[in-house]
C-alpha cells in the first residue's frame, strides 16, 4: 500500500508601484517647505495617484504634501512631498 505525499508550494507576489511625476513640459515652482525649484503636480494628478492604489489604506498622506498657491489663483502640489511618501 502507497501512501501518497502532499507537496505545498509557496508563491510570493512582490509588486512596485511607478509613479511618473515629469514630463516633458511639466510645470515647475519654488516650493517654500523645500527651498528648492520643484515640478508641480495638479490636484486631479494626485487623486489619480491615490485612487490607483492597490489595498483599503491610501499611500498619500495629505499632512504630509506641500502645496503651493500660483499666480493664476490655483493650487499645486509639490512633487518632492509625493515621491518622499512613495519611498
Amino acid at each position: 500500500m502507497r501512501v501518497a505525499k502532499h507537496r505545498k508550494t509557496k508563491i510570493t507576489i512582490e509588486t512596485e508601484r511607478v509613479w511618473v511625476l515629469e514630463r516633458p513640459g511639466s510645470p515647475k515652482g519654488w516650493c517654500p517647505s523645500c527651498g528648492k525649484l520643484v515640478t508641480l503636480v495638479f490636484p486631479e494628478e494626485v487623486a489619480a495617484l491615490a485612487t490607483t492604489a492597490q489595498g483599503s489604506e491610501c499611500p498619500i498622506k495629505i499632512d504630509q504634501l506641500h502645496f503651493i498657491g500660483t499666480s493664476e489663483g490655483l493650487m499645486v502640489v509639490c512633487a518632492n512631498s509625493l515621491l518622499t511618501q512613495a519611498s
